[in-house]
C-alpha cells in the first residue's frame, strides 16, 4: 500500500509539472506575440543607404542536355579507353571489348562531345525536343539515379556503353510557383548561379510552362532557360539547386513596406530636423519581395519604415 501510494504521488508530481511548462510554453508563445506586436506599432526609422538588391528565386532546376546514348552492340566483357567528361570527335575508339575468345573488338564514336560513361534513363525521354511540353507535373515525379559503367563488366549487345554529350548548352527547368514564373518573359535575359560564390552564367528565357486542364496542381509552373555555358559536373547531373536571378539593382535601398500609396503618389515618411514626418515621392526602379531601389531620396535621409505606426493621413 506505501508503494503504490509514493507512486501515485510520483505519478501526480509529473502530472504536475507537465502542467506548468505546458503553461509557461503558453506564456512564453503570448509574450512574443505581444512584444512583436508592440515593436511594430512604434514608429521605427531607418536611414537610407546605397545598396545592392537582387531579385532571386532559390530553386530545383531539371537539367536538359542535348546527348546520345549509344549501345555496345555487341557482348564481351569491356575496357574503357577514354576519361569521364573528354571531349572526344568522331571515330574516336572509345572503348573495346572481349568475347568469350578474348577477341578484341573496337568501339568507336558515331559523334562527336563530351563523353560519359554513365546514364540515369532519362537521356531519351528529357530531351531538347520536348522543352514545350514540359510541366510541373512531368518534372516533379522525375527520381534520378546514375548508374556508371566499369572496366571488366560485361555487357550483351543491347546494354549500354557510352554517352556524348553536346556542350555547347544546357536547359535549366526551373520548378516554381506560378505566380513567380508569370513575372518572366520569352527572350528575357536572366542570370544563374549556385550561391553567390559561383561566377554568374547569362541566360535567356526560352519557355514559360504552365500545368494543363488535366494537371491538379495548377499554383506551380516550368520556367525553361537556355545557358550557352556548360559545368563539367552538369554531366552527370540531372536535378540541381540553382539561384535564378531576374535583376539586380543598385541605388538606393528603402523597404518596400515603407513604401505607400497616397493621392500625392507613392512615397515613403521622411523624419525631418524636428522630428515630425514629411510625405516624399519616390519612384521605385525594381527590387524584390523585401526590398527596392529607389529614386527621390538622399543617402542618409532617415526614413519611417513602418508607416502604418502612425496616423499620417488619416485625419479625423
Amino acid at each position: 500500500m506505501v508503494k503504490r501510494a509514493r507512486e501515485a504521488s510520483s505519478q501526480g508530481k509529473k502530472q504536475y509539472l507537465h502542467r506548468i511548462i505546458i503553461l509557461l510554453l503558453i506564456f512564453l508563445l503570448i509574450l512574443a506575440g505581444f512584444l512583436h506586436f508592440w515593436a511594430r506599432s512604434r514608429p521605427q526609422i531607418e536611414m537610407v543607404n546605397y545598396g545592392e538588391v537582387v531579385d532571386q528565386y532559390q530553386g530545383t532546376a531539371v537539367l536538359i542536355r542535348q546527348e546520345e546514348t549509344f549501345d555496345s552492340g555487341k557482348s564481351g566483357e569491356v575496357e574503357l579507353v577514354q576519361a569521364e567528361g573528354d571531349r572526344v570527335p568522331q571515330g574516336e575508339k572509345v572503348a573495346q571489348l572481349f568475347d568469350q575468345e578474348n577477341n578484341q573488338i573496337p568501339i568507336y564514336t558515331e559523334s562527336s562531345g563530351l563523353i560519359s560513361y554513365a546514364y540515369d534513363g532519362y537521356e531519351n525521354v528529357l530531351t531538347t525536343d520536348i522543352i514545350e511540353e514540359l510541366t510541373y507535373t512531368k518534372l516533379a515525379d522525375i527520381d534520378p539515379g546514375y548508374n556508371h559503367l566499369i572496366d571488366g563488366r560485361r555487357v550483351t549487345s543491347e546494354d549500354f556503353l557510352y554517352r556524348i554529350i553536346n556542350n555547347d548548352y544546357i536547359y535549366l527547368a526551373f520548378l516554381l510557383a506560378a505566380e513567380e514564373v508569370e513575372r518572366f518573359q520569352p527572350g528575357e535575359t536572366v542570370f544563374v548561379s549556385k550561391d553567390y560564390q559561383e561566377e554568374l552564367f547569362t541566360g535567356e528565357v526560352l519557355d514559360l510552362n504552365f500545368n494543363g486542364e488535366e494537371d491538379t496542381d495548377k499554383e506551380q509552373a516550368v520556367l525553361v532557360v537556355r545557358v550557352d555555358r556548360f559545368k563539367q559536373r552538369w554531366l552527370n547531373q540531372r536535378m540541381v539547386e540553382k539561384k535564378l536571378i531576374k535583376n539586380i539593382y543598385r541605388g538606393l535601398v528603402v523597404p518596400r513596406e515603407a513604401i505607400f500609396l497616397t493621392s500625392e503618389g507613392r512615397g515613403v515618411l521622411r523624419q525631418n530636423q524636428e522630428g515630425d514626418y514629411d510625405f516624399t515621392t519616390v519612384e521605385i526602379i525594381g527590387g524584390n519581395r523585401e526590398e527596392v531601389v529607389v529614386e527621390g531620396l538622399e543617402v542618409g535621409q532617415r526614413i519611417l519604415i513602418n508607416p502604418e505606426s502612425i496616423d499620417y493621413g488619416r485625419g479625423g
